[in-house]
């Protein structure tokens, strides 16, 4: 039986800080066979959410026991937040903030999977923290009352894809510092251009792509699904519907009705300039990651 939660109950005489320190110690024994690996010294395969979130080796059967605990599944989809404290601190000074930032935030988002990596903590969930209107109320008190930027990853589709994760939100965080006008929370899909810009690499890019395109990009090599390549022409077309219908060489209305399906799919505003160049550049990465592939395929 997995248990997450030690309960003291004192007797004879108040609890002290000796006993805390026990408890401490205990919990980090504890920790390495629970879902919620909390303390950075904690390592090896024991963590194996923090050595895939870092991009380090992990034990596909500890990943197991802490999905398990969680009762999270491996084809879920996976969010990140990532709070990172900025300024100059000492490190036993930093390493405490963390440790005390780990708690309060595990106390506040208890379904999540809250680590330090330093200067940061790292909040692992399967549903979108941007959506709960209490965890964003916590999340913007958290930042007024502390030294600490939030970053936020896009969504990834299975756990052996979170490994992404982290460095979506840390470019969060620093694309969206430079920027004077960016709101409190940093999301990296509104950032992604940049990312893909200054990109070293094509899969770290194709990584980047509006996670709504690529899914239209596989349904698109899976079962020649339409709405792919009506995107693809609307945006070509300058978001003209007659210009692509009559390169379509389909009627007006099956275009409107598409079009329709894709915006109820992409979940993001055609209208939006920033919205449509990143589909643009979306699509044009993975078709160039799809040619790239082919081409060394055939050497």
């Amino acid at each position: 039986v997995l248990c997450g939660r030690i309960n003291v109950l004192k007797k004879d005489r108040e609890l002290n800080p000796g006993d805390r320190q026990l408890l401490v110690k205990l919990a980090r024994f504890l920790e390495m066979n629970l879902g919620s690996v909390m303390f950075s010294s904690t390592s090896g395969a024991s963590n194996a959410l923090f050595n895939l979130l870092t991009g380090k080796p992990y034990a596909q059967q500890q990943l197991d026991i802490q999905l398990g605990y969680q009762q999270w599944n491996r084809k879920d989809t996976y969010h990140l937040a990532l709070v990172k404290i900025y300024g100059d601190m000492e490190k036993n000074v930093l390493s405490e903030e963390l440790d005390g930032l780990c708690g309060l935030i595990a106390g506040n988002i208890p379904d999540a999977v809250v680590q330090k990596r330093t200067p940061c903590v790292m909040i692992l969930t399967n549903r979108d923290l941007m959506s709960d209107a209490a965890i964003g109320y916590f999340l913007r008190t958290l930042m007024e009352k502390n030294p600490v930027h939030i970053g936020f990853s896009l969504p990834c589709s299975g756990i052996e894809q979170a490994g992404i994760l982290y460095s979506q939100a840390d470019s969060a965080i620093y694309y969206g510092s430079m920027n004077p006008s960016a709101g409190i929370f940093h999301c990296f899909f509104d950032y992604a251009i940049d990312y893909i810009i200054d990109s070293a690499s094509l899969e770290d890019s194709v990584s980047a792509c509006m996670p709504a395109v690529v899914d239209m990009w596989e349904m698109y090599q899976n079962s020649q699904d339409e709405m792919f390549c009506t995107l693809k022409c609307y945006l070509e077309n300058n978001c003209s519907v007659s210009r692509t219908s009559a390169e379509l060489y389909t009627h007006r209305n099956t275009i409107l009705y598409r079009l329709k399906k894709i915006r109820e799919f992409l979940q993001c505003d055609l209208e939006d300039p920033y919205c449509r160049d990143y589909c643009r550049i979306s699509i044009r990465t993975l078709e160039l990651y799809a040619k790239k592939k082919k081409n060394r395929s055939l050497q």
